[in-house]
């Protein structure tokens, strides 16, 4: 589930919360319930949706760092000549909400915290005759960067609260990491390294070139079309589930949660599968004189190993 979906739930339950709290304070005040929920208009609607846009001077640089406290983030590649920031999104004070820093040849692309961004502006009655819940959002909600291709050598992406979005990248370095959202990257090269790391949320890969780890404290892992070097992939509680991998090498290690992994064919790989709780299922006969080797452990979960 993503943020905006995240937020659309728990508005729709908090409206109805504060009209259950309504009818009760009403009662005990004497009043009814739709004076008490008047006397929140203009404390719950205090946000303004806003739209910013930066254009990023790359000249010289040759990292770019994304960081955002409670936003979603969309990091991806164009075709075009001109690098952009791009903010949507509701927040409680004006002024400029995009903040560029640059530190050498490093790029520090952030959001003013201070101006209190939000997902969603909450009106509670247009007018004394009617009383209902309006909702003002625009196409998406967060922080957009968009890139010229093969221009920046390392991209770093990190979002404390909010999902993690990276697309058709091609640089050195790539890092994509949330503290508590879900990440997603498709398209991807890291020609020395690439991270995908979350605390607490799922982690989906589908197209990356190079050596990668992916690791998620809480939450499911599913790559796919993984190719390069070698893919390491951790999860603590969670299942992994790997498609189309063709690195040479694969590391899986899951303590809580079943590991599965699906090949077209199985040439040229040596297994080293082991579960202390799950049961172990492979397809394939292993070659000892394989240089590939995959190495797959469960501590308390299933190893399946198909076509």
């Amino acid at each position: 589930m993503n943020s905006f979906k995240k937020i659309f739930v728990g508005t729709m339950i908090f409206t109805a919360s504060m009209w259950s709290m309504a009818w009760v304070f009403s009662a005990v005040a004497g009043e009814t319930p739709k004076s008490t929920i008047k006397k929140l208009q203009g404390r719950l609607n205090e946000g303004q949706l806003v739209e910013e846009k930066e254009i990023l001077d790359l000249k010289g640089i040759d990292t770019v760092t994304v960081e955002t406290s409670s936003t979603d983030i969309v990091a991806e590649a164009t075709t075009g000549d001109i690098a952009t920031a791009e903010f949507s999104g509701t927040v409680s004070k004006g002024g400029k909400m995009i903040q560029l820093e640059r530190k050498g040849s490093e790029l520090f692309v952030r959001l003013d915290q201070n101006r209190g961004a939000r997902g969603l502006v909450w009106s509670f009655g247009d007018d004394d005759d009617s009383l209902g819940a309006d909702i003002k959002v625009s196409t998406f909600q967060g922080l957009k960067i968009t890139l010229p291709a093969n221009v920046i050598k390392n991209l770093k992406v990190k979002a404390s609260s909010g999902d993690v979005r990276v697309k058709n990248m091609n640089t050195d370095i790539l890092e994509a990491r949330a503290s508590s959202g879900d990440v997603t990257v498709s398209n991807c090269t890291a020609r020395t390294v690439g991270g995908v790391e979350t605390s607490s949320g799922d982690i989906d890969i589908d197209g990356f070139n190079g050596k990668l780890r992916a690791s998620s404290t809480s939450g499911q892992i599913e790559a796919q079309r993984i190719s390069g070097d070698e893919f390491e992939t951790t999860s603590t509680s969670g299942d992994i589930e790997i498609k189309e991998i063709k690195t040479l090498g694969l590391r899986a290690q899951a303590t809580s949660g079943d590991i599965s992994v699906t090949m077209p064919e199985a040439a040229g790989w040596k297994f080293s599968l082991s579960a202390t709780s799950g049961d172990i299922k492979n397809d394939f006969s292993d070659d000892a004189a394989a240089e590939k080797i995959m190495q797959i452990q469960s501590t308390s979960g299933d190893i399946r190993v198909r076509r």
